[in-house]
């Protein structure tokens, strides 16, 4: 059962990694991480011309970091996850691949184990990459 599963996953991760979407969509996010710490940086900036002690900069300048490192990944998991389920499905169903896998001798439980497959996998290696990286 895994294994005619697993063809299916395969075939949706490949997909989704050759198309453009996907590299767009994780260009955004490289946009919206640097928006955020460009906002954070023109903040301390602004708050260091205006006089605000060393220790204070520091201090708040930690809280803010420490808030973006813990939230930007996981929203970022979040969105990453929707977009891999939302491009699972309408691609197939605007390919008209669905109903063509749905008529192959595989039952619907395998169908369904390999599109949870090919949205589950990629999002786990993400959220491992970006618990790394921050």
């Amino acid at each position: 059962m895994i294994k005619n599963a697993w063809i299916i996953a395969a075939k949706d991760i490949r997909e989704a990694l050759r198309s453009r979407t996907t590299y767009l969509y994780v260009g955004m996010m490289a946009v919206i991480s640097f928006s955020f710490f460009s906002g954070l940086s023109g903040t301390l900036n602004s708050a260091a011309r205006r006089g605000v002690g060393t220790a204070e900069l520091i201090s708040t300048s930690e809280t803010a970091v420490g808030i973006l490192v813990s939230t930007l990944p996981l929203v970022f998991n979040m969105l990453f996850s929707s977009f891999l389920s939302n491009y699972a499905v309408i691609t197939d169903k605007s390919k008209r691949v669905l109903e063509s896998l749905l008529a192959t001798p595989l039952s619907l439980r395998q169908v369904w184990a390999g599109k949870t497959l090919a949205i589950t996998l990629p999002s786990v290696a993400i959220s491992f990459v970006l618990s790394v990286v921050a």
